[in-house]
């Protein structure tokens, strides 16, 4: 989640579809603007219909504000990943607060008014006894508390709750992630919008999200990450998911098909069956 980007998407103009479309791409994306989600999880975070997604997504790749790094192919196993860039779009007039009424001239006109009772002595006093009144309920409300002693009324003690906060429980990680965890660069964070994207593109693609990380791992540790200036294993593998998916389908063994000659064979087995009677 980028709130440096969803912080400038909220100061531009746009459509309230497309606001929301741009919006849930920034959950996902990094503070460089790259991101990967599909189609279906912005269909969800949004409320709106996979077709009607599609055609914000490409509202917002013709105005330049979300620009695909891959080609724009259809298809369930065709991935897509996405720079947003905010400063392409039309910005909204600044916000101009309503005046603080302390800050007004005296003689400023009330347009609609002056409902208010007038300020006098009688309802000044009058005001004092609603106020007493409405306080003595609660005077009666505490009273118990010297009649029925403390335990009834001080329940302070017993509901002190400890919860481990996040830094001194750690964060846990699936088993196909931890490749990444021992590479020089790795942010000790949550990661959940990484996790999601991998598994995501994994899954459209039909790949092993283990098999995909192991590989990007060695590469990143064999001189990928010098070569590309990669300070962050975990953002340079969600920026070039497609391309590790591609590399990993291409890396796998071929099957080997059997070539059987089966009339052949047909025919050896009947002479044998001739020959023996």
């Amino acid at each position: 989640m980028s709130i440096k980007i969803m912080s400038q998407i909220w100061e531009l103009d746009l459509p309230h579809n497309a606001q929301s479309v741009f919006l849930a791409l920034a959950d996902h994306a990094d503070d460089d603007g790259y991101c990967y989600p599909s189609v279906g999880r912005l269909a969800w975070k949004t409320g709106y219909g996979v077709r009607q997604v599609q055609r914000t997504l490409k509202e917002l790749r013709d105005n330049k504000l979300a620009i695909p790094m891959s080609p724009v192919v259809g298809g369930r196993h065709n991935t897509i990943v996405y720079k947003l860039d905010p400063s392409a779009g039309k910005h909204k007039p600044a916000f101009r607060p309503r005046p603080d009424f302390a800050d007004l001239p005296p003689d400023f006109p009330d347009i609609k008014g002056d409902n208010m009772t007038p300020f006098t002595e009688e309802a000044e006093k009058k005001g004092v006894t609603q106020v007493a009144e409405r306080v003595t309920p609660k005077t009666q409300r505490v009273s118990p508390r010297s009649q029925k002693g403390d335990i009834a009324m001080s329940p302070e003690s017993s509901v002190i709750i400890n919860e481990p906060s996040i830094e001194s429980s750690g964060h846990q990680y699936p088993e196909w992630f931890q490749p990444l965890v021992d590479l020089k660069g790795f942010k000790r964070a949550a990661h959940k919008n990484a996790i999601l994207s991998i598994q995501e593109g994994c899954n459209e693609a039909s790949v092993n999200e283990a098999e995909v990380v192991g590989r990007f791992a060695e590469y990143y540790r064999d001189g990928g990450r010098a070569t590309h200036r990669w300070s962050d294993p975990v953002a340079a593998l969600v920026k070039t998911l497609p391309l590790q998916i591609a590399k990993t389908r291409k890396g796998r063994p071929k099957s080997t098909s059997l070539n059987i000659d089966y009339a052949a064979l047909k025919a050896q087995v009947e002479a044998r069956q001739g020959g023996s009677r």
